[in-house]
């Protein structure tokens, strides 16, 4: 399976790219309700595990 990946600065060597193993450029961001987004791409389908940061987003409310 092979999936397109995020371009990157050129100035920048990646061993995932150079290896052409599946992963993503972009941030992992779970919230606290257990759903995820990727930074790059609001498709992306692949874990934690296969991007370069993740996050995991604090339920935090804004005051009013």
């Amino acid at each position: 399976m092979s999936l397109p990946m995020h371009d990157i600065s050129p100035d920048v060597d990646c061993t995932l790219c150079d290896d052409n193993l599946l992963h993503c450029h972009g941030t992992w961001i779970a919230d606290a309700n257990g759903s995820s987004v990727c930074s790059e791409d609001p498709d992306c389908t692949l874990g934690a595990d296969e991007h370069w940061f993740s996050c995991i987003e604090d339920d935090v409310s804004s005051p009013m």
